[in-house]
């Protein structure tokens, strides 16, 4: 195998990673709304967003990510949980 076609695999491989974590965090998120909902807490806590995206940030500059990157990758994740959230009965 020539060394691209090998880091493309490598590169699959992470995708798929990534694919599986979000299943996995998407299921936590569910969990979360259906908790919510039980003790009826809105799904929205500005607060708690507000120190998930600080430590993202820190950690991301950390390990030399570009942080508008991270910040906009995290705004669509979190802006996915809540639609997960909402569906929750």
């Amino acid at each position: 195998m020539n060394k691209l076609k090998e880091l493309q695999s490598k590169i699959d491989e992470v995708n798929s990673q990534i694919l599986n974590l979000i299943v996995k965090r998407n299921q936590i998120v569910k969990k979360i709304g259906k908790h919510k909902k039980e003790k009826n807490l809105p799904i929205s806590n500005l607060k708690k967003e507000k120190e998930i995206f600080n430590k993202l940030m820190i950690s991301a500059e950390r390990k030399g990510l570009n942080t508008k990157f991270i910040s906009k990758l995290f705004t669509l994740i979190l802006k996915q949980s809540k639609v997960e959230q909402k569906k929750q009965k």
